[in-house]
């Protein structure tokens, strides 16, 4: 509750163990501030070397139009922890609180890749017990994500979609490659204009099924089914 009642544990490099540190949702602007303040949170990161947070858009604030909070939240998160780096817990099963709104492989799909898309270097999924579909979901996504972890863990670059698209969107470089990772958050379709400075014109494939898309000065233009997840 307060960052001084937190003990002081020696680094990784002294013991080889990581601390972990898992935040509420409380320090994104979306989220009411507990008591305390949001002030409180930089002494709270201070105290770990990987910092996360839940939010659970559906099973916790019963919104289906929050999904965009997954990422946005996120780069916040990013922000605050300067160069550490960090997690998000996805949810995966009911909590038996919003009733209708269980998750289903592609809520957990575009979760999952939202988190990504906004800088997180790790995924977990909770509740622990999931539905056959959602389980084989998390399969996919974690084959997906070692296969792609070399790109996924190198230096981020910058690129916005021009509103109003629920399209969320990060960027990856590595090996003079380009890596754009992107998200709809909404159930409906929904078109995105991608602008990756730098980028300029060139073809990018699409991780998966090997399809082409061209960038044209740095722009890519495309279509989203809902939730859908775009890797190029």
């Amino acid at each position: 509750d307060r960052p001084e009642a937190l003990p002081l544990v020696p680094s990784s490099a002294q013991t080889g163990r990581v601390t972990f540190l898992t935040l509420t949702n409380h320090f994104y602007s979306l989220a009411a501030p507990l008591p305390q303040g949001k002030e409180m949170y930089p002494a709270f990161v201070a105290r770990a070397e990987m910092v996360g947070f839940d939010l659970y858009p559906l099973q916790i604030w019963c919104r289906k139009d929050a999904l965009h909070a997954v990422y946005d939240a996120q780069v916040v998160l990013v922000a605050l922890a300067k160069g550490k780096p960090t997690f998000q817990w996805i949810e995966a099963a009911p909590m038996n609180q919003c009733y209708g709104l269980d998750p289903s492989p592609a809520i957990v799909r575009a979760e999952a890749w939202l988190a990504i898309a906004g800088g997180a270097r790790g995924i977990g999924y909770f509740p622990d017990q999931w539905r056959p579909d959602v389980r084989a979901e998390i399969g996919r996504i974690n084959r997906d994500i070692v296969s792609l972890s070399a790109a996924l863990l190198a230096d981020a670059g910058t690129a916005s979609v021009a509103a109003p698209s629920p399209v969320r969107v990060g960027v990856r470089q590595l090996n003079g490659a380009v890596y754009v990772i992107a998200v709809n958050a909404a159930f409906s379709r929904a078109s995105a204009k991608i602008t990756v400075p730098g980028l300029g014109t060139r073809g990018l494939r699409r991780y998966g099924d090997g399809s082409w898309v061209t960038a044209r000065n740095g722009v890519i233009r495309d279509y989203f089914r809902g939730l859908e997840v775009k890797i190029y």
